[in-house]
């Protein structure tokens, strides 16, 4: 830290509960497309080798979706280590 540097822990903390807000938003947003793409996989009146081509397709995607979800849950997790680690102590340089 330098007479230049200034921590303010309340700022910290609400930008914190700002990205993990965001970041559940996203989720429920990407559950909603997977629960979309599991109905269509599910649709038992889609028949035939190009929907057979288009479930092994989706599947993938599906996997996409839930790895972004553990990423975003992750993320979660260390805004919320930081938001309890950064103390309330102001920290100013000068």
């Amino acid at each position: 830290m330098n007479e230049n540097s200034y921590l303010d822990p309340e700022a910290i903390k609400k930008s914190c509960t700002g990205a993990s807000k965001k970041l559940k938003s996203n989720n429920d947003e990407i559950l909603a497309a997977e629960t979309a793409v599991k109905d269509f996989l599910n649709n038992s009146e889609l028949q035939g080798q190009a929907f057979e081509n288009v479930r092994i397709q989706m599947e993938d995607y599906s996997m996409i979706l839930r790895t972004m979800r553990a990423a975003n849950c992750s993320d979660i997790s260390d805004f919320n280590t930081l938001s309890g680690s950064v103390g309330d102590e102001e920290l100013d340089g000068a």
